[in-house]
């Protein structure tokens, strides 16, 4: 069997799920290790997260490990970003290549802040939540057009410095570039694996299963990347993200986003600079009625 047939397969099984009812996709249950869904990344941020098929960004591996397959040289990445509230999160990754495919680890840390505890007797302050995650990836190409790739994940979650559980989990992604059009294609499944148990408490892992596709052309003389995904979480329905970046004179990058299908909607932006091989990105989500979110990102690439 070609490799086109295997990948139109491989994504006729993720729409499949996609489209399912997701009353009987989610189980029974409530999600826990929230810090799994938030944004990995400042350009992934200021593109609304449409990151299935992401190219040219070391940080797509927390979308789709598979995006990974085709890096040539050594890369590192860190982000900090701020929440609604006090919250707080960063992360860690590095990739490089690795005989016939790529190696990656990663490492995010995502923290509430203190919060303050009263028993009626006496009133304390605590870190509510605190999360580890732990990642390592290997992706390969297969081919000229095709990616596959798979994160393992150890998860670490504390809630107010009391009770703490540990889970394993997943991701596995392919990406598949038709030749000669500009277009990439991908498909995730995320977060797959059995869950945190707080004690006598159980919450399932927060999976996801998602298509995309970027088209890279120019516009106004410029580079341009379009962006769309099309994601289904296990709590909730269908979700739509698209992303936009131009990058007049090739050393300055704009972007624009928005997601679909939210409790509430969100419209982002960004900014990136490239300094020889240090690219520094910015991004802010806007939601309805909610603070903004703020994402800081460096990478460089040796």
């Amino acid at each position: 069997m070609g490799t086109i047939p295997w990948c139109s397969a491989a994504l006729a099984v993720i729409v499949t799920l996609l489209t399912t009812d997701p009353a009987l996709a989610a189980g029974p249950g409530t999600s826990g290790g929230v810090s799994l869904t938030f944004p990995s990344g400042a350009r992934s941020q200021a593109m609304a997260e449409a990151y299935t098929a992401s190219a040219h960004d070391l940080n797509g591996i927390y979308y789709n490990p598979a995006v990974i397959s085709a890096l040539s040289a050594r890369e590192a990445s860190a982000f900090y970003g701020r929440g609604l509230f006090d919250d707080s999160y960063i992360g860690l990754t590095y990739a490089q290549p690795a005989g016939r495919g790529v190696l990656g680890a990663s490492l995010k840390y995502y923290t509430t802040g203190d919060i303050r505890l009263d028993d009626g007797e006496s009133t304390r302050s605590v870190n509510g939540m605190s999360d580890y995650t732990l990642g390592f990836t290997y992706a390969a190409p297969l081919g000229d057009v095709l990616g596959l790739g798979g994160t393992f994940k150890l998860l670490r979650s504390t809630l107010v410095e009391d009770f703490s559980a540990t889970a394993v989990a997943v991701d596995l992604g392919l990406t598949y570039r038709p030749a000669g059009c500009g277009l990439l294609l991908g498909a995730a499944a995320g977060n797959l694996g059995g869950g945190l148990k707080y004690r006598d408490t159980a919450a399932a892992l927060p999976w996801a299963l998602g298509i995309g596709a970027v088209y890279e052309g120019t516009a106004l003389g410029s580079p341009v990347s379009a962006a769309a995904d099309l994601t289904r979480p296990r709590e909730g329905s269908l979700r739509t993200r698209i992303g936009f970046e131009l990058k007049p004179g090739g050393l300055l990058a704009v972007r624009v986003g928005y997601k679909f299908g939210y409790d509430s909607d969100t419209f982002t932006a960004g900014l990136g600079v490239r300094v020889r091989r240090l690219v520094v990105n910015y991004a802010t989500g806007i939601a309805a009625d909610v603070d903004n979110l703020h994402l800081v990102e460096l990478t460089y690439r040796f």
